[in-house]
């Protein structure tokens, strides 16, 4: 049997069904992207259906509600006190 070949589509006057066929008879693994047809499954051309997915998947823990109370200084939570500090004294000795 062959080892490889690279195809750029069926040559003149041949259908991909013919490409299909002469794939699957010249090599072990043949791997080309195929419509299913009718016509194909009856000539024993498929592949079989997903039955593995490897597309991936993002799972993380949904973080609990933690209930806030409305304050007027909820503005100053994103930063630490520290920091609020140390931008208040480079604005006044800027």
């Amino acid at each position: 049997r062959n080892s490889f070949a690279v195809t750029y589509g069926p040559g003149e006057g041949r259908t991909y069904t013919d490409l299909f066929l002469w794939g699957t008879n010249a090599y072990d693994l043949y791997a080309d992207w195929m419509t299913r047809t009718i016509e194909r499954l009856q000539m024993g051309l498929g592949s079989p259906e997903g039955f593995y997915d490897a597309s991936f998947i993002l799972i993380g823990k949904k973080p609990e509600a933690v209930e806030q109370k409305a304050s007027l200084f909820n503005w100053l939570e994103p930063f630490d006190a520290k920091v609020w500090w140390s931008i208040l004294a480079t604005i006044i000795g800027s």
